[in-house]
């Protein structure tokens, strides 16, 4: 007799291998299947004979909090709290595993790398379960695999929004099967490679990610090349498995184009020397022995983030053992913890520098990361989350844009006239806008709502030339905004069609000299232009009404700088354009200081001049001669 079918709502983690235990499940059961949190694993199509019955009978619920004012800051801050407790209650501080992989790879982060991967997994589920309980599908029947993690989130759940889930628990099913997953991974691996034997290995002092490119001012691979104290020749160029992969394929090229080193990371062979055997040793015997002392002590859940960390280690891995680096600079201002780690062990330091205003909020997106040295451009950066984040030095050097900010400034009507063609001599307001994801506190939907503000701040006022600065070309946007692209682009043309609107290509227009051509700026979210604007003398404003309340601007100068509502927006505009208001008379010198630590625009200096002392002074313990 044939079961009935049922139609479950199943809770995805960060666990690949339980989401896809959990779809096994339902598919031997033959039941239906609706994913809240994570997507699909992409392991599924691995798998021929479970691929039909994805397709048919499973779907995705898109999560999207942003109809409830400020709950996702709420989560942001929940998560970090929620991860700590989780750790020092279930986990504890003597854990022999994590104490291990510290003394044999002489670090103190790999606490960091764990909470950071229990934090990605409890900021997925926290937002599943909310989005459960307000949505009314806590009446239906509920998926969750059976793990401390996943029943430590819903007694907290339960017990502080009084919600009962319908839960029925799926047990992860052949474990071992998951471990050989991850030998066949690395076997694959080492044939795809390839081996070269005793490869010469070359010094650099410094190596950087093809992330920026060289098209803008400021943020450029470059950046540290100054032809004095760094020369081409120190910096090495790498090329790592990207999700902007086209983009950063070509800032790649470029590099090799300019005479750069390079090292497309994937693709580089592994090189047979002394060392290979604690290579060898680490990533084929020391999971399994990992594997095997969790599942005495009953925590082989945590197996998962430890085939991460060797997955992710290794191509770091066959880098350090074929180069000599002494400081990476990191592109990625949070889960960057595998890089230091791995640099640390080959007595390589792995720093970052400061690029955008840290203090949006609080809360997820920056925990847990570990860098060794961070250059902020001053205390508040730095302050708004060190309680939370494993940072060995912080060193203030400044605003990174002034620089540029003031060049452009000498260059301001030459700008205006030739290079954005503006004729008419009209006063300039400048709306930039940012990233976007519906898992994001900045949403597709609040980026449209956006671009329809500047639609209309550009029809109610012909006289003033309006510029749109995007942080991304529109192929990109379009691409992430998918089924709603098609909205995007009647918005657009809509601002098109307004002879006083002007689109700034980003791979042409630098973001120093949009602000320098500005009277005012206004910036998508509480985020970087605007505050660099402030930094820079400029006048500037906010638009926000996603429910943000942790940047210190937000309570401080709400309806001056920080808006929720256009058209109070359109009155501070016009009152600056006019000359009834001006921004610095209302934020104090002291408070610019707390954002930008020097009142010069020596910051590139000052980056560049602690990273050659660094250099000098550090002795690279690589453990290959």
């Amino acid at each position: 007799m044939l079961s009935i079918r049922k139609n479950y709502i199943a809770l995805f983690g960060r666990n690949e291998f339980e989401n896809l235990n959990i779809i096994l499940w339902c598919w031997i059961r033959n039941h239906c299947l609706t994913i809240i949190g994570s997507q699909i694993p992409p392991c599924i199509n691995l798998i021929p004979f479970v691929r039909g019955y994805v397709k048919k009978s499973v779907k995705e619920y898109k999560t999207c909090l942003e109809d409830y004012e400020g709950l996702i800051y709420e989560i942001h801050a929940e998560t970090v709290d929620l991860t700590n407790n989780f750790y020092n209650k279930i986990i504890g501080n003597d854990n022999k595993v994590i104490s291990y992989y510290n003394r044999i790879l002489n670090t103190d982060k790999f606490e960091a790398y764990i909470k950071r991967e229990i934090s990605n997994h409890v900021f997925i589920l926290l937002k599943s379960l909310h989005s459960v309980r307000l949505s009314g599908l806590k009446e239906r029947a509920i998926l969750i695999s059976k793990n401390p993690i996943n029943d430590f989130m819903l007694g907290y759940m339960e017990a502080k929004y009084g919600v009962k889930y319908k839960i029925k628990h799926v047990f992860l099913l052949w474990e071992p099967f998951f471990l050989c997953l991850y030998y066949g991974w690395l076997f694959i691996e080492f044939i795809r490679r390839g081996v070269v034997f005793n490869k010469s290995i070359k010094d650099y002092k410094i190596s950087k990610e093809a992330a920026s490119g060289f098209y803008q001012k400021t943020l450029r691979d470059d950046i540290v090349v100054d032809n004095i104290k760094f020369k081409k020749s120190d910096l090495l160029i790498l090329e790592f498995n990207n999700r902007y992969q086209d983009r950063v394929d070509n800032f790649f090229k470029e590099a090799n184009k300019r005479g750069f080193d390079t090292v497309s990371v994937p693709e580089l062979r592994i090189n047979i020397n002394k060392n290979i055997f604690d290579i060898l040793s680490f990533y084929f015997l020391l999971p399994l022995a990992t594997y095997l002392r969790l599942l005495l002590n009953k925590k082989s859940y945590l197996f998962y983030y430890i085939f991460l960390f060797h997955k992710r280690c290794f191509p770091i891995e066959v880098l350090m053992n074929s180069y000599r680096i002494k400081y990476n600079i990191s592109s990625i201002n949070y889960d960057d913890n595998v890089t230091t780690i791995i640099l640390n062990k080959y007595g390589a330091k792995n720093t970052i520098f400061n690029w955008s205003d840290l203090t949006a909020f609080k809360g997820y997106s920056y925990a847990f990361c570990a860098h060794n040295i961070y250059f902020t451009w001053s205390d508040i950066h730095y302050d708004f989350h060190s309680a939370y984040t494993f940072i060995d030095t912080k060193i203030n050097i400044g605003c990174i844009f002034k620089q540029e900010f003031n060049q452009a400034i000498g260059n301001k009507e030459k700008i205006i006239s030739q290079k954005l063609n503006i004729k008419n001599g009209g006063k300039i307001v400048t709306f930039f806008d940012n990233s976007f994801d519906d898992s994001l506190h900045l949403t597709s939907s609040f980026f449209l709502r956006y671009l329809e503000i500047i639609k209309e701040f550009c029809r109610n006022n012909k006289g003033i030339n309006v510029l749109l600065k995007p942080k991304v070309d529109k192929q990109i946007v379009l691409r992430y905004l998918g089924e709603r692209a098609a909205e995007y682009r009647k918005i657009y043309d809509g601002l098109t069609s307004c002879t006083n609107f002007f689109y700034l290509n980003p791979l042409e227009f630098g973001f120093e000299e949009a602000l320098a051509v500005s009277d005012v700026c206004v910036s998508m979210g509480l985020n970087s232009p605007s505050t660099v604007a402030l930094i820079c003398g400029k006048n500037a404003l906010y638009f926000d009404n996603t429910g943000n309340k942790c940047h210190p601007f937000a309570k401080k100068y709400e309806n001056i700088f920080v808006f929720e509502d256009k058209d109070l927006l359109f009155k501070q505009l016009n009152d600056i354009l006019n000359g009834r208001f001006t921004c610095r008379d209302v934020i104090s010198e002291k408070e610019i200081r707390e954002y930008d630590a020097f009142d010069d625009d020596k910051a590139l200096e000052r980056l560049r001049n602690n990273l050659y002392e660094l250099t000098l002074s550090s002795q690279t313990a690589h453990q290959v001669n």
